[in-house]
């Protein structure tokens, strides 16, 4: 669990709690899950090392994933992410594949 303040300049607090959750079936099959509840409007996110300054509130994140290893280098994902901001939401479905590449 993640949470999340930042003060504005307007005196007002946005407060957001962000929970992740991955769950391993077996070696080859994992299943992830994300939620984010709240408010937030800049917010480094240290999984992948991102800071993200949108202008509009962030009010609900709700994603989904799955990944399945082919084969020991390969894997398939999959997901999708549901985002609510202040004035519009946005969807999106992920599908691709994932090699690891050793040099």
């Amino acid at each position: 669990m993640r949470p999340n303040l930042y003060f504005e300049k307007s005196e007002s607090k946005l407060f957001s709690l962000n929970t992740k959750f991955i769950h391993w079936f077996n070696s080859k099959l994992s299943v992830r899950t994300e939620f984010t509840f709240g408010s937030r409007r800049y917010f480094f996110d240290n999984d992948i090392l991102v800071f993200f300054n949108q202008y509009e509130k962030q009010h609900l994140v709700a994603s989904f994933g799955i990944d399945y290893s082919l084969i020991d280098e390969i894997t398939i994902f999959g997901g999708f992410l549901h985002t609510k901001f202040q004035n519009f939401r946005v969807n999106y479905f992920t599908l691709g594949l994932k090699t690891n590449y050793t040099f």
